[in-house]
């Protein structure tokens, strides 16, 4: 029998949607135009540690003082496993097994994980809600927060850029830093902040212990790109590298370290015309709220909050909109009650302002942000994830530990953590949800529970450490 042709359905899938989608509004940040100078991208410079490349001093190492230089780091680490390894990283350095921590709702996956791995109990922040279910960052009361928890994990931007205004920011770190405490930002949507003007502060500047930022979701960088930074005397600095060298690859791709390293050369100069975009965008704003339609930056930085520009997010029925933009333009996230869109500032928006415009201006649906279920801890993440579990039907799941987090995407924020009781708001949630988008978590309409464990008396995080 002949041989079946070779065939390459990934390179073929690939090729297939670089023909049909013109305007890309989504993560990486370059859009699919290779940025200017940056010809190495090529097979043949596939490296791996051979000649200067072996030498741990040598050019990596170089490149990273760079850019603890630019941001004013202690020091900075290259990622090449996104800005995740940067935030398990952080918080497993951050923090003792056992500690409890405050921690944004919101997270990425990635911080649940480190909460798993480092045997952590959070102490959720649950977001306040706005019109069509676009979240907005927890604003407690920090010093009462930092008497009560060990450190602080904060996710800034909002999927949307939206961050806490620099007063708020600076009084959470401070209230953790007087009692010795650390706090780590996940400043992944942030990368292009530092320094320019028209964008919020970043958490380095307000003297966060550690930050991460993942360049590839809006500055010229390659998909899988993160830095780490290192500041202040709250977090052990051996510690931090201890554990880079416990999670990092041993076969890092010099590809994506080469794109960090041409991306900060060029931070002067991509910098003047990300200014350029965050001057220009008011009056966009504006021209489409004239139109009918409802920009949520506008109207959260007119409440106070800190705005990227870089975002662009439209209150209405996001999924259908979507369906009107495509082929053409992708969307960086759709849900029925928002759709948004990330910008560069090599990329001209005027087709996208036309198209929007040519949207049909609709009210976003009814969302208080009522009944958003706050499940009730049995038991810390890692033990629920780490004993024995079973799949059970999501209707006959009340009352059980969940093993494994439901996440509705879009928001992305967690209807259970594992170690939470799956409470009858809970299951509403996610049935609901399953009409609209994706739940993560769940099989064939099952959920993974703790097996055997019938739910004691509601424990305070305290309690449950014990």
């Amino acid at each position: 029998m002949a041989p079946r042709a070779q065939t390459t359905p990934l390179v073929d899938a690939m090729r297939r949607l670089a023909r049909t989608i013109e305007w890309r509004w989504h993560t990486p940040g370059h859009k699919g135009r290779a940025p200017q100078g940056a010809d190495f991208l090529a097979w043949e410079m596939d490296w791996t540690e051979v000649g200067a490349l072996a030498d741990p001093e040598g050019p990596w190492a170089q490149a990273e003082r760079k850019a603890a230089e630019r941001f004013g780091s202690r020091r900075s680490w290259f990622s090449v496993q996104g800005a995740t390894l940067p935030v398990l990283v952080a918080i497993l350095a951050a923090f003792a097994p056992g500690s409890r921590v405050a921690v944004d709702r919101y997270a990425h996956r990635s911080v649940l994980s480190a909460l798993i791995l480092a045997g952590l109990f959070p102490k959720w922040l649950y977001p306040r809600w706005a019109p069509g279910g676009v979240p907005v960052p927890a604003a407690p009361n920090w010093e009462a927060l930092a008497a009560e928890t060990d450190g602080l994990v904060l996710t800034r931007p909002t999927y949307e850029g939206i961050a806490l205004p620099r007063a708020a920011l600076e009084a959470a770190i401070l209230a953790y830093h007087r009692r010795g405490k650390p706090v780590v930002v996940d400043e992944a949507h942030g990368a292009h902040w530092w320094g320019r003007q028209g964008f919020p502060t970043s958490a380095l500047a307000q003297g966060a212990d550690l930050v991460v930022h993942g360049p590839h979701k809006t500055e010229p960088a390659l998909t899988q790109t993160g830095v780490l930074h290192w500041q202040g005397q709250h977090v052990d600095g051996d510690r931090i590298e201890a554990w880079w060298r416990r999670l990092a690859t041993s076969s890092p791709s010099y590809l994506l370290l080469a794109s960090l390293d041409h991306w900060l050369a060029r931070w002067s100069e991509v910098g003047r015309a990300w200014e350029a975009l965050a001057a220009r965008a008011g009056d966009e704003w504006r021209r489409l709220e004239a139109r009918g339609h409802q920009v949520w930056q506008l109207r959260a930085a007119e409440a106070g909050w800190e705005v990227d520009p870089a975002k662009l997010t439209l209150l209405g029925p996001g999924l259908r909109w979507r369906e009107r933009l495509a082929p053409r333009h992708q969307a960086e996230k759709a849900d029925p009650g928002s759709i948004t869109f990330i910008l560069a500032p090599h990329v001209p928006t005027g087709r996208l302002m036309a198209a929007l415009g040519a949207l049909f201006p609709e009210p976003p649906p009814a969302w208080t942000g009522e009944g958003w279920p706050e499940p009730p801890v049995r038991m810390a993440p890692r033990e629920a994830t780490e004993g024995p579990s079973r799949w059970v039907a999501l209707d006959r799941a009340v009352g059980q530990v969940a093993a494994e987090a439901l996440v509705p995407y879009p928001p992305g924020v967690p209807l259970v953590c594992p170690g939470e009781e799956i409470t009858p708001e809970v299951v509403a949630w996610a049935t609901a949800y399953q009409q609209a988008g994706t739940v993560a978590g769940m099989r064939a309409g099952a959920v993974r529970v703790v097996e055997s464990r019938t739910p004691g008396p509601r424990l305070s995080p305290d309690a449950a450490l014990r």
